[in-house]
């Protein structure tokens, strides 16, 4: 999955973490729509101006306070994964869930829902002393 379009949801943290390889698809966007096929679940994901359902990118942020690209982003979105649980038909407390995505001709980044990866919660290594 290193190097691809995609996506992972982290139901609990009400946030979407957009994988660089999709945010460089994507031509590094402020701001994207992300729209969902409910009846086949497709997601996906358009670069788009400001505007009433658009989403802002949060890119990290270096030391020096400029936005670091080149790493992966995140988008707070509460309501839309409670949407896109129903939509899957998983809990809205879910795991974590990682999905692959594929660049579209017309831009667009495609995510089929019906296939993702759970992602295990990392458990820190107790040392004993």
């Amino acid at each position: 999955m290193m190097g691809e379009s995609g996506i992972s949801t982290y139901f609990r943290n009400d946030k979407i973490r957009m994988r660089h390889k999709t945010i460089e698809d994507l031509a590094y966007p402020e701001y994207i729509h992300l729209r969902i096929n409910e009846e086949k679940k497709h997601l996906f994901i358009e670069k788009c101006d400001r505007d009433m359902d658009a989403f802002s990118i949060k890119y990290m942020q270096a030391q020096n306070g400029k936005k670091v690209k080149e790493q992966a982003c995140y988008i707070y979105a509460r309501n839309f994964l409670e949407y896109m649980a129903r939509v899957i038909g998983v809990p809205e407390d879910s795991p974590s869930l990682r999905f692959s995505g594929k660049l579209l001709p017309n831009g667009t980044i495609f995510v089929d829902l019906n296939h993702y990866e759970v992602i295990e919660p990392k458990i820190p290594k107790i040392i004993n002393t």
